[in-house]
């Protein structure tokens, strides 16, 4: 069953979006959307926006001018849209004295959610830590705790920054193929990552920012062609020299 209408294919979009600390700007006219069904990589070296794109999709931070929209909603002026996004940033959000279980439990009463609460842990390969406080596991399954943490309301959009970070290879699989699941529910994922094994596996469509701008923009396999075979790492490396 497709989570997103037919007649709302757009589930976040940036309009023309400009935002600055203090006289430094950081954003300059960013214009992107995410539709359902597709995942969208944000790709580009240190400073070139990703984080200060993903404050704005989550209401943390405002646009100096230009409008955000998220699931039909500004979310610096409305708190409607946490109902249908899960958010994946670093630390992940978690309570560490509580136990795997009670961090799930709690965050699902903040929704006012009844759900399979075994089968959820066993989704995400969770179930024989699920008496285990979150203090105590690895950096990895911290990670996993924080992603079935930012799905445990079937969201319409996942915001997810370097979502496999501190992932052994297993585990890194077992996400992307959650997340290609999610895709094909109808599921939108706007994912941002240094590692461009990733972003090319996994992504259906690349936005490369820098120095606040979008420079380039399209498929993986039609980026790479562009660059004359170099790939993305090649481009990332000129951008950085």
């Amino acid at each position: 069953m497709s989570l997103i209408p037919e007649s709302d294919a757009s589930v976040l979009r940036f309009s023309s979006v400009c935002f600055s600390y203090s006289k430094a700007p950081v954003l300059k006219g960013l214009s992107l959307s995410v539709s359902g069904s597709e995942i969208v990589g944000l790709l580009g070296v240190n400073g070139a926006g990703k984080t200060t794109s993903f404050r704005l999709a989550t209401g943390l931070l405002a646009p100096r001018s230009g409008e955000v929209s998220v699931v039909g909603h500004n979310p610096s002026q409305s708190k409607e849209w946490t109902y249908s996004v899960g958010v994946l940033m670093a630390g992940g959000g978690l309570y560490p004295r509580l136990t795997v279980r009670r961090n799930l439990e709690f965050f699902a009463r903040l929704y006012g959610l009844r759900i399979d609460m075994d089968e959820h842990l066993a989704r995400h390969g969770l179930s024989r830590f699920a008496d285990k406080p979150a203090s105590q596991l690895s950096h990895g399954f911290k990670r996993r705790l924080a992603l079935a943490r930012a799905t445990l309301h079937s969201p319409r959009l996942l915001l997810l920054d370097e979502p496999a970070d501190g992932l052994d290879p297993a585990a890194t699989e077992a996400l992307h193929a959650h997340l290609r699941g999610f895709r094909e529910e109808g599921g939108a994922v706007l994912l941002a990552s240094h590692r461009l094994e990733e972003i090319e596996q996994l992504c259906d469509r690349v936005v490369l920012l820098s120095d606040g701008c979008i420079v380039m923009e399209g498929a993986p396999k039609d980026l790479t062609r562009s660059l004359d075979g170099g790939g993305l790492r090649a481009l990332i490396l000129k951008l950085q020299s």
